[in-house]
């Protein structure tokens, strides 16, 4: 199951189950949410990440719709 997250260039879907953690950020240059993935950058040794332009309760109701949806398909 995807989800759909915008940052300030474009809009991805990210598959829940390659979310590896989720974490709020407000800085001078940033607020919203950063959505670190267990896949990493090709050739690097960081895992991926997108600042998404949300916040932190839109992303988790996103993850548990998905959620809900896949457990019931199982």
């Amino acid at each position: 199951m995807f989800i759909e997250v915008k940052t300030e260039e474009k809009k991805f879907l990210i598959n829940v189950e390659d979310i590896s953690y989720i974490e709020p950020v407000a800085s001078a240059v940033f607020t919203g949410v950063r959505v670190f993935l267990r896949t990493k950058k090709p050739g690097g040794d960081y895992p991926m990440c997108f600042e998404v332009c949300c916040d932190l309760d839109d992303i988790c109701d996103q993850i548990e719709f998905s959620n809900n949806k896949i457990a019931r398909i199982r």
